[in-house]
């Protein structure tokens, strides 16, 4: 502080120079608090959130935290079919009518241990109500 009493401009750009926030820091403690749920897992995304993902996590990082697989759950070409009843699904997408949809048909045919859902912004009581209709083997945990 100078002789007034307010901030010097050394210290205020010596402030400003420390961005200590940013929503991409956001997003990949978000990722990573996704992905160490504990065991083995797949991570489900959709198309938009699989861009996201792959901004802010490396592939090693990924396996680290034991995901062995990345799918895009709207996929044009749909994920295999193969159940992998061993795995845990991590998924990570927006609640979008495409992905959300997505979701829903994942659900009712499941391949997956369990279900963990987490979503890129709000999700809608009707929306959650649907996918909770879907979910007839209540492999949905959270």
């Amino acid at each position: 502080e100078n002789e007034e009493g307010s901030a010097s401009p050394s210290a205020m750009s010596d402030h400003k120079g420390k961005s200590s926030f940013s929503a991409i820091d956001a997003f990949k403690r978000y990722v990573e608090k996704i992905v160490g749920l504990s065991g083995m897992k797949a991570l489900l995304v959709d198309k938009d959130t699989m861009k996201m993902v792959s901004l802010v996590i490396s592939q090693t990082e990924i396996i680290a935290k034991q995901v062995f697989i990345v799918e895009q759950i709207d996929s044009p070409s749909k994920p295999s079919k193969t159940p992998m009843n061993h795995l845990k699904a991590v998924c990570l997408l927006r609640p979008s009518s495409s992905s959300l949809s997505a979701l829903q048909q994942a659900l009712q045919k499941p391949k997956f241990k369990e279900y963990h859902l987490f979503f890129t912004n709000f999700v809608g009581d009707a929306q959650l109500k649907t996918i909770a209709a879907a979910d007839d083997y209540e492999l949905v945990k959270q």
